[in-house]
């Protein structure tokens, strides 16, 4: 299974669109740039046929140290998870 990188995302912009290597990294970092505001001031981000980048709030729990068997702490934050969308999930791929 490979990996998309930003370097592949683009080459593939530049090539597609006919542009500059430069200019489509330009556009590629503005995307990544918008999604990771977004993200920062909590809105959900819609990415069509992926799905959408949701905040979701983790309360706080006691978990155990699987070494040592002791209780830890962990406290409340607030992470991102991806929604899939209908398409992707009934898409043939394992997703793990």
């Amino acid at each position: 299974m490979s990996k998309l990188t930003v370097v592949k995302m683009v080459n593939t912009v530049a090539d597609t669109l006919g542009i500059t290597k430069a200019l489509a990294g330009n556009a590629v970092r503005l995307m990544l740039v918008e999604i990771e505001n977004a993200l920062l001031h909590g809105d959900d981000v819609s990415l069509g046929s992926i799905g959408t980048l949701k905040h979701v709030k983790r309360n706080p729990r006691v978990c155990r140290n699987p070494k040592t068997g002791d209780k830890v702490d962990v406290p409340a934050k607030v992470t991102v998870r991806l929604r899939p969308s209908t398409s992707l999930i009934l898409c043939d791929v394992n997703l793990v």
